[in-house]
């Protein structure tokens, strides 16, 4: 059983370095053409279920992929994005600085709760009955999803803490692919691989 965890493709937000968390922000030309790309790669992998976030710019790429393979499409709002509450919309310029005086007052980096918003901690564990979905299953698997969703789902399936999450990043539609091995564990095949989208 097999594992597939895939960050949703370009959009313009991700062109302009803002910050997207929960606000609805479609693909765009590359982005979509990206999804084609990715569909293309995966469509012989013979996934029986796609997960995905129910904002657009997942749910898109899992539509056109469970309609190549014939999987079933599980829409989630638990696989959604980190909500950053009042720094969605801003530029990293804005949200770095703001994480970097909250770890100066000595709040760890996965501790730090933007307004409105959430944790990355409050997200590992929000994900929670998607992993044990996951653990659970016999079959091959895709999951689209966020770049910091993604993160959360690696370190959990790799049975790392959540002081992990920060070290694993993903480009847009890159594919991870995970391998169970003796039920409890997973060996990663591949990390954040985009062979396909050239």
């Amino acid at each position: 059983m097999r594992v597939f965890l895939v960050r949703h493709g370009q959009t313009d937000w991700n062109t302009l370095h803002k910050v997207q968390g929960h606000t609805n922000i479609p693909l765009n030309a590359v982005g979509m053409q990206q999804s084609r790309m990715l569909v293309e790669a995966l469509s012989h992998e013979s996934l029986q279920k796609v997960y995905c976030s129910d904002l657009i710019r997942c749910s898109y790429t899992a539509k056109m992929l469970a309609d190549e393979t014939g999987a079933e499409l599980i829409e989630t709002p638990l696989l959604r994005e980190r909500n950053f509450g009042v720094l969605e919309g801003e530029t990293f310029h804005v949200t770095t600085p703001f994480f970097n005086s909250m770890e100066k007052k000595g709040i760890p980096y996965v501790s730090i709760m933007p307004e409105n918003g959430e944790s990355i901690e409050m997200v590992w564990n929000r994900v929670n009955p998607i992993v044990e979905e996951i653990r659970g299953a016999s079959c091959n698997i895709a999951v689209i999803t966020h770049g910091g969703t993604c993160s959360i789902l690696l370190a959990k399936l790799l049975n790392c803490g959540v002081e992990c999450v920060p070290s694993f990043t993903f480009s847009n539609c890159s594919i991870t692919e995970v391998k169970n091995m003796r039920n409890k564990y997973y060996k990663l095949i591949r990390y954040a691989c985009a062979k396909h989208l050239k």
